[in-house]
């Protein structure tokens, strides 16, 4: 099943002109894994770091880059972005309890401007092996969140 989340600390509007495509392979050892990548798209926001479980998994992350995907512990886990500031890191969103899926890959784009700072969740389940799969997500200043995914073999 394909669930498409917005999780918003302020707004679920998204306020960045954002146009990301990502293609993405097949793997097939993954035991009781999920993957997740971050991608930064927030332009005023500093760079961050990414936590599961008070764990830090992703390190330094600038606006508009990608942490690529990282293999996780699938199960219910607690995610948390922090904010690298002067005078002490805070955090700046926080999701308890995200449930992550064995054999799925998760993207979480950070959005918005910090002051309406939000994220957009993708979910994709692994598809079988040979096809690429092409996502298209475009997160504009408007109340519209569109995703396209198109399979080719």
């Amino acid at each position: 099943m394909k669930n498409t989340y917005i999780i918003s600390k302020f707004s679920l509007l998204a306020s960045a002109f954002v146009g990301i495509a990502a293609v993405t392979g097949c793997d097939t050892d993954l035991a009781d894994q999920a993957t997740l990548r971050v991608i930064h798209a927030s332009p005023d926001a500093p760079e961050v770091n990414v936590s599961l479980d008070s764990t830090t998994r992703i390190t330094d992350l600038d606006y508009a880059a990608s942490s690529g995907f990282v293999r996780v512990n699938a199960g219910t886990r607690d995610i948390t972005v922090e904010a690298i500031i002067p005078g002490g890191n805070a955090d700046v969103i926080s999701v308890p309890d995200f449930p992550l899926e064995k054999d799925v890959r998760y993207t979480i784009i950070a959005v918005n401007e910090t002051a309406t700072i939000a994220a957009y969740v993708d979910n994709d389940p692994r598809v079988p092996c040979n096809p690429w799969v092409v996502h298209f997500i475009y997160l504009a200043v408007v109340d519209v969140l569109e995703r396209k995914h198109y399979a080719i073999s």
